[in-house]
């Protein structure tokens, strides 16, 4: 591997192939919300449907996480995108605690202070 100015290694980064394990697992999930529909509209194939929309996304999901450990286990990933890894899950975590925070500060402000003044409490 060439080295650059900096000193550190040249690495190249994995990007996986294209997969068709998400469009499966979506005509999975898809079959079993339309079967639980039809079963709860009284329909009598409701239940087959989301017995085999249940198997499509079960299936899918076993067989995508035992192709991602399989990739794993190959050493493909170098530390570039380990620490990306890492840092994309920081980032996500980070935005889904400031979308919580934002979301019940305004439930709060809203039940505590907007509501008794709407109500007429206070002044």
């Amino acid at each position: 591997m060439a080295s650059s100015s900096s000193g550190m290694q040249n690495e190249k980064y994995y990007v996986p192939s294209p997969s068709l394990w998400p469009v499966q697992l979506t005509v999975g999930m898809v079959c079993t919300l339309a079967g639980a529909s039809l079963w709860l509209e009284g329909f009598d194939a409701g239940h087959y449907v989301l017995g085999v929309g249940l198997c499509i996304a079960i299936f899918t999901i076993f067989l995508w996480f035992r192709g991602v450990i399989k990739e794993h286990g190959t050493r493909v990933y170098n530390d570039q995108v380990d620490h990306t890894f890492r840092l994309a899950m920081l980032f996500f975590i980070m935005s889904e605690v400031f979308f919580f925070g934002a979301f019940f500060g305004a439930l709060f402000y809203t039940h505590v202070l907007t509501i008794p003044w709407l109500s007429g409490e206070g002044s």
